[in-house]
């Protein structure tokens, strides 16, 4: 039995591949905002839906084992990550197999609307996410060396002032033409490029996501980053 918590799953035009085929599969689907009608038609005949408010009432007894997958949405304002936590171990209490899925619809949107080939559909959606609000530190080193080192894209969420010795870090690892997409906290969108990115030490905090396209420091041209091979599964968030 499976149970699929997936983040930021609101707007349906935004949802990765791998979102929508998890609610294709659902037996029932809980869900914390109104189900648009595109997304309802990816919801097969006989799938259930309960709002947030029923579930608990709905497995009390009989019901209890009676969806072999369950899928979450959460609504994108939601961050309250206590309540998170608790629906994530009330399921797996209950015996289901949990997995969250990161929130990308912000960034589908950003690099979407964009024409940047990150998570587009059927482009290179491997990608590794990093949120300033909870690990507003730099003691995640020595994982950003083996990030920037593989073929991922890296948005970095919510960016504080020591962020900039971690893209010094992405900087020894790509290529300084690498294309990053900066979202303001007007939701405006800035394109430049690594190096660019660099120089923006003291104004890295007023940014809302910083998007770092996948290369390697030795490609010869930026068109060799949008090929590169999909990133380990094992360093995967998306």
């Amino acid at each position: 039995m499976d149970f699929v918590l997936i983040k930021n799953a609101e707007n349906a035009d935004f949802l990765t591949i791998k979102a929508v085929r998890h609610i294709k599969e659902a037996n029932l689907l809980i869900t914390e905002f109104f189900i648009s009608e595109k997304l309802s038609k990816y919801l097969h005949a006989n799938c259930s839906i309960l709002n947030q408010h029923e579930y608990r009432h709905y497995f009390i007894g009989t019901n209890r084992r009676s969806a072999k997958k369950i899928v979450y949405l959460m609504g994108d304002s939601s961050i309250n990550r206590t309540e998170e936590t608790k629906t994530t171990d009330y399921f797996k209490h209950l015996g289901y197999r949990v997995t969250v899925l990161p929130g990308i619809s912000e960034i589908n949107r950003i690099t979407g609307q964009n024409h940047f080939p990150l998570t587009i559909r059927h482009r290179n959606e491997s990608f590794w996410v990093y949120d300033g609000k909870t690990n507003n530190s730099i003691s995640e080193t020595e994982k950003f060396k083996q990030i920037a080192a593989t073929a991922a894209t890296i948005v970095i969420k919510n960016p504080f002032k020591q962020t900039h010795a971690l893209i010094s870090l992405i900087y020894q690892y790509r290529n300084p033409d690498t294309p990053v997409l900066l979202s303001t906290k007007q939701h405006d969108v800035i394109n430049c490029t690594l190096k660019d990115l660099l120089k923006k030490k003291a104004d890295i905090e007023r940014y809302l996501m910083i998007v770092i396209n996948p290369s390697s420091k030795d490609s010869p041209s930026i068109e060799l980053s949008y090929q590169s091979s999909p990133l380990n599964a094992s360093l995967a968030t998306g």
